[in-house]
C-alpha cells in the first residue's frame, strides 16, 4: 500500500515484486489461522495505516477460526504508544 514512505519495502528490503516470498512470510494476513486469541487495537482516525487494515484482519481471522478483538479507540496512529494519552491505558 506504500503505506508511511514505503517503510516496508525498505525494511524487507525490496518490493513486492522483488521478493514475494519475503511479503508472505511478513504477512499477518497470510500467517492465518494462528490459532490464538488476539487483540487488535487501532485509533479510529488513523491516517498512517487505515483502520480498514486491521478491521480486514480480524474478519479474515475470525473466518478462519480465530478468537480476535478489534479495539477502534479515538485517536490516530500514535496515541496508543504515548504513555501520557488515554488510549495508553487500553
Amino acid at each position: 500500500l506504500k503505506l508511511s514512505r514505503e517503510v516496508v519495502k525498505d525494511f524487507l528490503g525490496g518490493t513486492y515484486q522483488d521478493l514475494p516470498e519475503r511479503y508472505q512470510q511478513a504477512s499477518p494476513m497470510e500467517r492465518l489461522p494462528l490459532r490464538r486469541p488476539v487483540v487488535l487495537i487501532q485509533g479510529k482516525d488513523d491516517d498512517i495505516v487505515p483502520p480498514v487494515i486491521a478491521e480486514r484482519y480480524a474478519t479474515a481471522a475470525r473466518e478462519k477460526g480465530d478468537p480476535v478483538r478489534l479495539e477502534l479507540l479515538p485517536g490516530g496512529h500514535f496515541e496508543l504508544i504515548d504513555p501520557a494519552s488515554p488510549q495508553w491505558a487500553t
